[in-house]
């Protein structure tokens, strides 16, 4: 088994010819130029495209919703999906946010870039905490290589201000992104930090968005890369501790509960899942008891249904920031031709899916894993086009190297893949091919969920994990080597739920030897390929079942 590593470079010269234009995006974009500015339908030399990048925060593909629910009441996201390319298998390669954002804005894996866990204020480990490296490579470095016009606007959960505290637009600019302004937001359960509620940070970052879009000057012939990088619906973090906490005249939320809320969501299939009796690794079922005492017991299942159709809700409350940005790069003649855009979320939600786990942490399961990704330009993509071929956070950064024209290559690593070509073949009205057959994550935030930094979640709770078409396979490990590595395995042809863990000798319904070994080597072979290997010893597995040198089984403890 191979992995494939970045497509070779090829020609990013913007030209004037439909094809072309998918390597760079180009010729796409002038026809987009002319038809807007000009009766005359002659092609010349365009520039390369602008680049809009909108992220949202713990936003996973829709999943266990009703059929159409997000068409019929996401409308802005829709707007992009009607212009674009969805892919409809993209994943995060890390969580939580912090490790995640620094993956997607350095096209680096923790392992490199050296941000392992997220970023918290006020707690013990908050002074020792690694924040992005300010002399290390990072998108804006490479698209202002490029000629690019680099800006900020959001949350940004990176790196910390000289104090500890939330950083200053000073220290945004060292790292290449104008135009970042405080406060930072949606960094905990605080309802000053909520996207949405009284706070509404996202509101403030969707209308200077806007105004820096509306701003831009016809004679300005840099194009420009705007990240806008929203909370929500993040602030589901927040239920039911806070979610309903007055803030002066403002409910929060809990002033629009029950009714506005109310979306018609359902439960979850896997809600009642009994983690340990199928199997899986013992610290889901250890989360669940840390959750409740960090974020809240959800008492009864109306409670947990208030909390399934919240998120939903949230989602519609940060839709319409989505649409304040769009309307206004909408709003200035030629620019949404002339705009790339990326949708993203930094990784997703369990929604209470698996026995009730919420949040992201200490598994790797599709609700955590399958996040948005959707390439939009309407000149590109006239009509809705969707692929089922893989993609990862991780490879946005070549891709956007293509497209941008980056001149020198060679002087960024790239541990994702460029998947122009996926662009490229869906574009042209053809098969979009697979770039690659693996997606890897890494999970390596021990304390995560756990109050003031200190680790309540017992070893193994280190995660890697490959993600293929049919299989998916992660091996949980404690990086001292204390605890023995716990490992799963899920067919997700048969097992879309990922509810039979094939991984565990003891469960002799479901233990797949010969997969387990496949996919073993898949993931060891994957880690040395990205310098993403534990630097501890990993035994061999799967060994005979009844061996005495078998691990200690996922799913073992308490039973």
């Amino acid at each position: 088994m191979t992995v494939q590593q970045a497509v070779p470079r090829r020609d990013t010269t913007w030209n004037v010819n439909r094809r072309t234009f998918l390597v760079g995006a180009g010729a796409l974009l002038a026809a987009g130029l002319v038809g807007a500015g000009s009766s005359a339908a002659q092609p010349r030399t365009p520039q390369r495209p602008n680049i809009l990048i909108i992220m949202t925060d713990q936003e996973r593909q829709p999943m266990h919703w009703p059929a159409d629910w997000a068409r019929n009441n996401l409308p802005n996201r829709q707007r992009l999906a009607d212009t674009g390319l969805t892919f409809t298998r993209s994943f995060c390669n890390a969580a939580m946010c912090s490790p995640s954002r620094s993956t997607f804005f350095t096209g680096l894996y923790p392992a490199q870039h050296g941000v392992v866990s997220t970023l918290t204020e006020g707690g013990t480990l908050s002074p020792t905490e690694p924040v992005l490296p300010v002399d290390g490579q990072n998108m804006a470095k490479m698209l202002l290589s490029a000629g690019y016009d680099v800006h900020y606007r959001g949350k940004w959960h990176m790196s910390k201000g000289a104090d500890g505290g939330d950083p200053s637009p000073d220290d945004i600019a060292r790292y290449g992104f104008a135009g970042w302004e405080p406060p930072e937001a949606g960094q905990d359960t605080a309802p000053e930090n909520f996207g949405g509620g009284c706070a509404d940070r996202d509101g403030k970052i969707a209308s200077d968005a806007a105004e820096f879009l509306r701003s831009r000057s016809a004679s300005d012939d840099r194009p420009f890369a705007l990240i806008v990088s929203f909370a929500n619906p993040h602030d589901i973090l927040s239920y039911p501790k806070t979610w309903d906490q007055v803030d002066g005249d403002c409910n929060n939320y809990g002033a629009f509960a029950p009714e506005a809320f109310e979306q018609g969501i359902d439960l979850p299939p896997t809600i009642d899942e009994d983690l340990l009796r199928n199997f899986k690794p013992t610290a889901q079922a250890e989360l669940l008891l840390l959750l409740a005492g960090a974020l809240g017991p959800l008492v009864g299942p109306e409670a947990a249904r208030q909390y399934v159709n919240l998120y939903a809700y949230m989602h519609k409350v940060v839709d319409q920031h989505i649409g304040t940005v769009l309307d206004a790069l909408e709003s200035v003649s030629g620019m949404r031709e002339r705009t790339v855009v990326f949708r993203v979320a930094d990784h997703g939600e369990m929604g209470l899916s698996h026995g009730g786990l919420r949040q992201k942490a200490f598994n790797a399961y599709e609700e955590t894993l399958n996040v948005p990704l959707v390439v939009s330009n309407p000149v590109m993509f006239p009509r809705p086009v969707s692929t089922d071929a893989l993609a990862s956070l991780i490879d946005v950064m070549p891709t956007l190297a293509t497209m941008a024209a980056v001149p020198d290559r060679s002087a960024w690593t790239f541990k994702g893949v460029d998947l122009t070509p996926v662009i490229e073949g869906a574009s042209s009205g053809g098969t979009p091919p697979q770039v690659q057959d693996t997606v890897l994550f890494t999970f390596d935030d021990e304390n995560a969920a756990a109050a003031n930094g200190q680790t309540t979640v017992k070893q193994p709770n280190h995660i890697r994990a490959v993600r293929q078409d049919r299989w998916k396979y992660a091996m949980y490990f404690d990086p001292s080597g204390r605890a023995l590595p716990q490992f799963e395995l899920y067919d997700l042809h048969d097992d879309p739920l990922e509810t039979r863990n094939r991984a565990n000798p003891l469960d002799l319904a479901n233990f797949d030897p010969v997969q387990v070994a496949t996919m073993h080597a898949v993931l060891m072979d994957v880690m040395a390929r990205t310098g993403t290997t534990p630097a501890v010893t990993i035994p061999q597995f799967p060994v005979p079942s009844g061996s005495a040198d078998l691990p200690i089984p996922s799913g073992s403890a308490g039973r």
